[in-house]
């Protein structure tokens, strides 16, 4: 081989080289965004955030701060997230990105900063409007016991999901504004239509106790019960009958469930049934005697 073809053999296969070279780290970033994201779909926020960093400080492509300050708050690291969501915000001179936004809001909130997250919030609001954050920003109103503005939010959230914890927040502004008529009337509808969970169920029977409702709470949990007989509503159902001393129709109710035989033996004895209170009590005794053998 003669020296200029040897010559431009060797600058080839340098370029060759270089090539492979600049294409495997491409390859490489590539297939760290890959993982990353791959980590992040899959709940695996530390590993993300881990990614997104190594990304950010290989390649300083800001980018991957942000990925890595949403992973972060993803993980629950507002600390880290903030940190980051800020970096972002200094190098890109950019403060209407919504993502960075909401996690600079959880930060403020975490740190007590309630005026400046509803001031932020007003900002995301304005490029995304979502019932979302209605509901967010209502609940720092209401934080601040802002009804009038917290109030109109709230209440635009529960119209469109009827979920338990805008209810109960509505609520407590009805009673803060010394509306307790209506803020009973929104529980029992609520009720009446969606049912409850056991621990709304709870809830609202210690409400209606509270304000000496209990013909209220009877009209509620009946419903409640016969429109779907299960052993939770039978349950507060029994509950009211009990407060108010029908201890026949809770004894009636009770026996069609596999409640505690003590329950029984209390409504039997209450009537004095002795007699069927003293067949609970040999039954309670021999299934004890049993269990202890």
């Amino acid at each position: 081989m003669d020296i200029p073809i040897k010559k431009r053999f060797l600058t080839s296969l340098l370029f060759f080289s270089l090539f492979s070279y600049l294409k495997a780290e491409t390859l490489s970033e590539d297939h760290q965004i890959l993982l990353s994201s791959d980590a992040f779909h899959r709940g695996d926020f530390a590993a993300a955030q881990k990614g997104y960093m190594n990304l950010y400080k290989q390649t300083n492509k800001v980018v991957y701060a942000k990925e890595a300050a949403i992973s972060a708050a993803s993980l629950g690291d507002i600390k880290t997230a903030m940190h980051l969501a800020m970096l972002y915000q200094k190098i890109t001179n950019n403060r209407n990105d919504v993502s960075i936004n909401k996690i600079l809001v959880d930060g403020y909130v975490q740190m007590g900063q309630i005026d400046k997250a509803i001031e932020l919030l007003h900002k995301i609001r304005k490029e995304e409007k979502t019932i979302a954050t209605d509901n967010v920003l209502g609940t720092l109103y209401l934080t601040q016991k802002r009804l009038d503005k917290a109030f109109p939010l709230l209440n635009k959230f529960y119209n469109a999901v009827h979920d338990e914890d805008s209810l109960e927040k509505l609520i407590t502004i009805y009673f803060l504004q010394n509306r307790k008529k209506e803020g009973l009337d929104l529980l029992q509808s609520h009720i009446d239509r969606y049912g409850c969970s056991e621990q709304l169920c709870q809830k609202a029977l210690n409400t209606f106790t509270q304000f000496n409702e209990l013909d209220l709470a009877k009209t509620t949990f009946a419903r409640l019960y016969e429109k779907n007989p299960i052993v939770q509503n039978a349950q507060f159902y029994i509950g009211v009958l009990i407060l108010l001393k029908e201890f026949d129709k809770a004894q009636q109710i009770a026996e069609l469930f596999p409640f505690d035989r003590r329950l029984l033996l209390d409504l039997y004895t209450a009537q004095k049934k002795f007699a069927q209170a003293s067949k609970q009590a040999s039954l309670i005794y021999e299934e004890k005697k049993i269990l202890n053998s």
